[in-house]
């Protein structure tokens, strides 16, 4: 759930830890903080994208792959993904379910200053059993891995979040060898 006075973690432009701030301050001034991402794919090579809530601050209705968030004041970044991927989804990942991806910081020049850190975990289950956050997210599909390539590389379609590690992590999730 969004909330403007949560507590975030927030860091230097080296990821080192500084007092947390909340959400609003830090989106406001432009300070470095954490987030998580986690990318969910099942064993026939889909990946389980959202469309985010139209009732978001940043990118409201559009779409992404991923699910995650902002990490809160004292959590690592391992718990801040577990978090939100299960608050948003309703399921209940575990921190061994994550496989740790990459870090990548990302300024985008008008005042988003944040550390990512992507991570798969694998899932085969029904959209059915979801029990998706309203306030974060409209609606969830399965998606193509060969079908996200066209949407975020070739088309940089601008209806979808794009992050700057987004082809490596589709040739990984299109080669990676599905464990559950």
């Amino acid at each position: 759930m969004i909330t403007p006075n949560e507590l975030v973690f927030t860091v230097d432009e080296n990821d080192n830890p500084l007092p947390p701030l909340s959400r609003l301050e830090v989106h406001n001034q432009g300070i470095w903080h954490r987030i998580s991402h986690v990318w969910v794919v099942n064993n026939q090579k889909q990946i389980l994208c959202q469309q985010r809530s139209i009732t978001k601050d940043n990118h409201p209705g559009m779409w992404e792959p991923f699910f995650g968030g902002h990490v809160g004041a004292g959590e690592t970044y391992e718990e801040g993904a577990v978090k939100e991927a299960n608050e948003e989804l309703g399921l209940s990942f575990v921190q061994k379910d994550l496989h740790f991806f990459t870090k990548a910081q990302k300024d985008n020049g008008r005042g988003t200053k944040h550390f990512q850190a992507a991570y798969y975990v694998f899932w085969n289950g029904s959209l059915q059993y979801l029990h998706i956050e309203k306030e974060e997210v409209e609606q969830v599909v399965w998606k193509d891995i060969a079908d996200l390539e066209e949407i975020l590389l070739v088309h940089k379609d601008p209806n979808w979040v794009h992050v700057v590690y987004e082809k490596k992590m589709l040739e990984k999730l299109n080669v990676v060898q599905i464990t559950k």
